[in-house]
């Protein structure tokens, strides 16, 4: 565990001694994560402590397959979809078997207010919620959950990704777990988290023998492979990404590695052919229509290459603007002062009957709306940034 201040400590301490209460208690447990490399990072820190605990409870192997299980989800907030799902397997085991209600931990997803029907869906229900994220937390979303861990409860903002809150909660339920830093460095790294904190990380991950450069390998490995695996928990394939034997990890991160590198750099000339700058006096606005494009990189990360690429091109500040029917992706550079979630409360006043909704962190994020105000929410979104 690294020693610093920023780390909300208090929350950590209650959302371990709640993880041991359940598994004492033999209360089943779902971890539901987002889809990226901190997400899983977080999700799969989680699962390698608390399946290590839970054999020492349980009498049965078999027991595990009921009592514990793992689910990725696509949406960057826990969806009501996925929250119903949730519900619906443990009710059922509940039912046959006379269960516990569960313990659910949302890792990077669960503080917004797009979280919070799902987290009044599961509390109706009487299930036990942890959240462990770094988005921006949404006051009332606490009515509902018991234990909650992010930064902005502390003062400290997102640097500290879920990944690596994920990690410090795991080596306090089980110091000696190997490779918990790989997972923190991999977390910070693919969120580009900046700090102590992840400086801390990478030092003891390359301590390990994983420098930046292959850590930066192994997140472009493992985010061509998540979108692969979908929704399905692939608790065996995933291990083998991030602790399987050294020869064999190397293997699957240099065949996923090489794939995942052709497609980006495809894509990458595909966004200089197609980026179009949009004037402005201080800052480069730049849009692409993201959707003649399929597949991998995925929206994300192909806005995100618009920036960097803008960045270095026009050498200021940059907003990259990802431009679908249905949503527009949002990238700013660190020293822009915009914040995604307050354009999207600006476009849900200004078009009240278009379903604007969204969210992210400050400087990357989403917002999606109907597919037929799509002209007029990009001319205010332009409006918005002073484009002439």
């Amino acid at each position: 565990m690294i020693k610093t201040d920023n780390l909300p400590k208090i929350d950590i301490k209650h959302c371990v001694e709640l993880i041991k209460k359940s598994i004492n208690e033999k209360r089943p447990i779902l971890i539901r994560h987002h889809a990226d490399c901190d997400g899983y990072s977080g999700g799969v820190a989680l699962e390698r402590v608390i399946l290590l605990k839970m054999h020492g409870v349980h009498n049965r192997e078999s027991d595990l397959f009921y009592y514990y299980k793992r689910f990725p989800s696509k949406t960057p907030y826990y969806d009501i979809k996925d929250a119903t799902k949730d519900l619906s397997a443990f009710l059922a085991d509940s039912g046959r078997f006379e269960r516990k209600k569960p313990l659910i931990i949302v890792v990077d997803n669960g503080s917004t207010k797009q979280d919070l029907l799902s987290l009044k869906k599961l509390k109706l229900y009487n299930a036990k919620i942890i959240v462990i994220d770094h988005h921006p937390a949404y006051e009332e979303n606490n009515n509902y959950i018991d234990v909650h861990v992010n930064p902005h409860l502390n003062g400290c903002g997102s640097e500290i990704t879920a990944g690596m809150l994920c990690t410090e909660i795991a080596s306090t339920l089980a110091p000696n777990i190997e490779k918990l830093e790989l997972l923190a460095a991999l977390a910070g790294v693919a969120d580009y988290s900046r700090g102590e904190e992840i400086d801390k990380y990478l030092k003891l991950a390359e301590e390990k023998g994983f420098n930046e450069e292959k850590l930066k390998k192994i997140i472009l490995a493992l985010d061509f492979e998540f979108g692969n695996i979908g929704f399905l928990e692939s608790r065996k394939l995933v291990n083998d990404l991030l602790f399987g034997d050294l020869d064999k990890q190397t293997k699957l991160v240099d065949l996923l590695y090489s794939e995942a590198k052709v497609l980006e750099t495809n894509r990458i000339q595909q966004v200089k052919h197609y980026a179009q700058i949009l004037k402005n006096h201080d800052i480069a606005i730049v849009s692409l229509e993201l959707s003649d494009f399929w597949g991998y990189p995925r929206a994300g990360r192909t806005t995100t290459i618009l920036r960097e690429l803008t960045e270095e091109k026009e050498k200021k500040p940059v907003v990259a603007l990802g431009v679908s029917s249905e949503f527009i992706s949002f990238r700013f550079s660190d020293s822009l002062d915009y914040d995604v979630n307050k354009i999207i409360s600006h476009l849900k006043e200004k078009f009240p009957f278009s379903d604007v909704d969204g969210g992210g962190h400050a400087k990357a994020g989403t917002v999606r709306f109907l597919a037929r105000e799509k002209n007029n929410i990009f001319e205010e979104i332009k409006r918005y940034f002073d484009v002439y």
